[in-house]
């Protein structure tokens, strides 16, 4: 016999007839909803009756119905003493219960917070918008500029033309000034003294 020839299935394997799908469903509809993982571990810690039968696919857990029927019924019992009345008090739910609705009121925080709400995008009319806006300040910009360099060209030429003004000017006055310091010479000039004069001064 070669190593691949599946091992001969024991006679009392043919009560471990639940695949763990078919058990997840008897727990679904007792009202007691268990994953595929928890049932496993429920195989390993022995709460179900089972054993692993080898497919083509791998090893597989095969339980028996009647491990499942008793395992349910302990979480009924379970569930039925966890509400406990008492003349004082109000029935209080146990810490399974509280877990539970815990869990139950805590789902729907987990809700989309503000950092993860979806920004509002900009439609193509506001960016179109905007970019005209943009354009717009632009062309005025460039307009004042324009402004701004006519204004000191036209600055720049009238400083030129005054300075070129007093340049004239100046030369003007020096020429009146010339003028008039040839004529009032002859009047400033005083007479020669008499020869007479300058004999007698001798003696």
């Amino acid at each position: 016999m070669s190593d691949d020839t599946p091992r001969p299935v024991a006679a009392d394997d043919d009560k471990h007839t639940l695949t763990i799908e078919q058990v997840a469903d008897r727990y679904a509809s007792a009202g007691h909803a268990r994953t595929v993982r928890t049932l496993q571990r429920y195989c390993k810690s022995g709460h179900l009756d089972c054993f692993k039968a080898p497919t083509l696919l791998g090893d597989e857990y095969r339980v028996t119905p009647e491990s499942v029927e008793r395992h349910l019924e302990q979480i009924k019992e379970i569930s039925a003493t966890t509400f406990v009345a008492t003349d004082r008090d109000e029935p209080r739910p146990v810490a399974t219960q509280d877990a539970a609705s815990t869990l139950q009121i805590e789902q729907p925080t987990i809700s989309t917070t503000k950092s993860d709400t979806p920004r509002p995008v900009a439609t193509d009319d506001d960016s179109s918008r905007y970019v005209a806006h943009l354009e717009n300040e632009n062309e005025f910009l460039r307009g004042q500029i324009g402004v701004k360099d006519t204004q000191i060209e036209t600055s720049n030429k009238q400083i030129a033309a005054l300075t070129e003004r007093v340049g004239e000017s100046n030369k003007l006055f020096l020429g009146f000034q010339q003028l008039l310091g040839l004529k009032s010479t002859p009047k400033e000039e005083k007479p020669p003294r008499p020869a007479a004069d300058d004999e007698g001064s001798n003696l």
